[in-house]
């Protein structure tokens, strides 16, 4: 959106910025950026003949991207020895830190690396559940836990949509009264597409 406003703005089209609608962009990676950018601003013009050819911002967006995957890659291993055992978490791992697409993805500053963390946080927190169903303990905080990661996810990209009706399903069908369960899941994610959905009418 400041993109397209500067260019309207560029072109004699001073439109305000209330009248644009954000609806195409979930907002929470750049809720996390715009702090950060924020304290940075001082440090944050590009001059390439004193200093470093990359943008420090870049460099910024790159270490957090970087930040976030290696996180992803921790749940994921702490999910694996839940499901398995230390070697079968420790041998993923390994092929998820030498995996170059999921690197590239990283560093791009791509949304994306931001919902595999919240997906892998939330398919920690499912296992948790599922675990506490098989010793007869109540899965309602771990479940919540998911609801609380799928809201996230959604708020990240809308890639999430399909990721979150996936949870949903497997809630339905692990989790004893399904129809709580999947409520559980579901009601924070559908809260935060309503509120999406009521900012950007």
């Amino acid at each position: 959106r400041p993109y397209a406003w500067q260019q309207m703005i560029g072109s004699g089209r001073d439109e305000p910025l209330s009248k644009m609608q954000d609806a195409f962009q979930p907002p929470l990676q750049p809720l996390i950026l715009a702090p950060v950018f924020k304290l940075l601003e001082k440090w944050s013009k590009y001059d390439p003949a004193n200093g470093s050819a990359m943008y420090l911002l870049d460099r910024v967006v790159a270490g957090l991207g970087v930040t976030w995957f290696l996180l992803a890659i921790a749940l994921t291993v702490l999910t694996l020895r839940e499901l398995f055992d230390e070697q079968v978490a420790l041998v993923t791992a390994v092929i998820l830190v030498l995996c170059q697409p999921l690197w590239n993805l990283a560093v791009s500053g791509s949304p994306q690396i931001l919902l595999v963390l919240w997906f892998a946080m939330a398919f920690y927190l499912f296992t948790k559940a599922i675990l506490r169903v098989e010793e007869g303990l109540s899965p309602v905080l771990a479940l919540l836990g998911v609801g609380f990661a799928c809201g996230l996810m959604v708020l990240t990209h809308w890639l999430a949509l399909a990721l979150v009706l996936g949870l949903g399903v497997a809630a339905g069908f692990f989790v004893p009264r399904r129809i709580s369960g999947v409520s559980l899941v579901m009601a924070i994610p559908a809260l935060c597409l309503m509120g999406m959905g009521w900012r950007n009418y």
